[in-house]
């Protein structure tokens, strides 16, 4: 069995717009496009991606899901949206791709000796979507590229 190395797929890079994120079933779950930033790095994904190749080391990307919110109205009050039958509009939850380094850094902390996460038992920390400064939800998910 022949090893892939990142550094085999630097030239086609060049010429992708985006990259299918393929799910453990072998199925291709959502696409992200390379020319997307990083909200924590600042730098956009083909950029990331190219670097890391070009060490020979593959990119791994982290996809985490938040609340949405509630729609409020523009005016002083703050009021919540409704729509014609009266019921509170609610924003989907959101998901959003990040470098899986800069990820760990907001799921994980230091306290005294030791990491805690969000499930910790003493200390949990409660992370949150740098994009939308909402909880983060559910598990997170990685990929390798």
């Amino acid at each position: 069995m022949i090893q892939e190395r990142p550094d085999d797929h630097l030239s086609s890079l060049e010429h992708m717009s985006q990259i299918d994120v393929v799910g453990e079933e072998g199925v291709v779950g959502e696409r992200l496009q390379l020319a997307e930033f990083d909200a924590i790095f600042a730098n956009d994904y083909r950029s990331m991606i190219k670097e890391s190749f070009q060490s020979g080391k593959h990119f791994f990307l982290a996809k985490i899901l938040s609340r949405g919110g509630v729609h409020r109205s523009l005016n002083d009050d703050s009021s919540p949206v409704k729509n014609q039958m009266g019921n509170i509009l609610v924003e989907p939850d959101h998901s959003h791709w990040f470098n899986a380094y800069g990820i760990l850094k907001l799921l994980f902390q230091r306290k005294g000796d030791e990491f805690v996460g969000r499930w910790h038992e003493k200390h949990p920390i409660a992370p949150k979507n740098p994009l939308t400064n909402k909880r983060i939800i559910g598990e997170v998910e990685f990929y390798r590229i």
